[in-house]
């Protein structure tokens, strides 16, 4: 179903590369969404890119367990501080 909304063959993505995704992003103001699939978990290489290039804090929070309010005070907060 996912395949024919999206006019795709396959929804397996390719391995990530956030530097990738970032050299080619032209403003660092367009959001990336990752999908991931049960077992794989890119917090490691996400919180290893943010310590080596963002000048901002880098703040992590899994969802499930009550923690979506959470999650959404944080996105609004960034969305309001830029």
């Amino acid at each position: 179903m996912i395949c024919d909304c999206l006019s795709i063959q396959n929804i397996q993505p390719p391995s990530l590369s956030l530097e990738r995704i970032i050299k080619n992003d032209e403003t660092s103001k367009d959001p990336i969404l990752l999908i991931t699939s049960s077992g794989s978990d890119p917090s490691k290489e996400i919180s290893a890119f943010a310590e080596k290039n963002c000048s901002t804090s880098y703040e992590e929070v899994a969802l499930g367990g009550g923690q979506n309010q959470v999650a959404l005070d944080k996105l609004k907060l960034s969305m309001k501080k830029g």
